[in-house]
């Protein structure tokens, strides 16, 4: 049985895209979730300044945002890490995705 080599071409091209489109969709995927943690900490780092603005002092938790400024961080998607120096000084925060 002889093989063409014009369809060996197109088998091989057709291999190599399906790969390309493979790797493309895993580093879209990893941006989009880098994405979502940025998203998630510019929310707290806005209801913090919102509480600021509004009472004079930075609240001494991330419950306390959920309660008063409408706060809604998926707990179970992402670890919060919310430090509370002082009323007057802003709280050292992070947002990390769950792996």
């Amino acid at each position: 049985m002889k093989v063409n080599k014009v369809n060996v071409v197109y088998g091989f091209i057709s291999v190599l895209l399906l790969v390309i489109v493979i790797v493309l969709g895993v580093r879209f995927s990893n941006y989009t979730q880098d994405q979502e943690s940025e998203l998630a900490k510019a929310s707290l780092k806005k209801a913090m300044l919102e509480c600021y603005a509004a009472e004079g002092f930075y609240p001494t938790s991330v419950d306390y945002l959920k309660e008063n400024y409408f706060l809604d961080i998926d707990e179970d998607r992402y670890y919060i890490s919310y430090m509370s120096i002082g009323s007057n000084i802003m709280p050292i925060i992070s947002v990390t995705k769950k792996r």
